[in-house]
């Protein structure tokens, strides 16, 4: 099958939208959340005038347009910012996390093929069979949970 090119284009001006809408709507949320990133930044016991210069300092004392604007740009310059809570380079804070979330990123993985291809095996084998809607049902469940339940019930299952 020859790739179609207006199809590729559409599917990327998709991707650049989709995009666009969730940074936009992570950023309000952030915004419109009733912490207050300030008093994070300055810290618990930060004095009414160092709440007032850690707004300036986060831009957070302009208006809301403007604050998406300079999340905008600074983000396509590279920088992703400072984190409010730990106070390093949000880059380096997701670098640290990489190794362990690959880690468990590839494990699912495994452990989804080795389970997922027997099933599906089984599955075409039996075809509309009891263990065949078994498996039906047990895949659709296992896709529909959410992934952060799914892991504290691991957890304590398996620890």
């Amino acid at each position: 099958m020859p790739l179609n090119k207006e199809y590729v284009i559409k599917r990327v001006l998709h991707m650049i939208i989709v995009v666009f809408g969730v940074l936009i709507i992570t950023f309000l949320i952030t915004r419109v959340l009733p912490s207050n990133p300030a008093l994070l930044w300055a810290g618990p016991h930060a004095t009414i005038e160092q709440i007032k210069k850690a707004e300036e300092e986060l831009h957070l004392n302009q208006p809301l347009y403007v604050q998406l604007y300079l999340y905008i740009v600074e983000l396509l310059k590279g920088n992703w910012g400072i984190s409010w809570r730990t106070r390093s380079a949000v880059l380096s804070d997701i670098a640290s996390a990489l190794p362990a979330t690959l880690e468990l990123v590839i494990a699912s993985f495994l452990i989804a093929i080795a389970i997922g291809i027997p099933l599906g095996v089984a599955a075409a084998l039996k075809r509309g069979k009891a263990l065949d809607q078994v498996i039906r049902v047990l895949s659709v469940l296992g896709a529909s949970m959410p992934v952060f339940w799914l892991a504290l019930i691991a957890q304590l299952v398996f620890s």
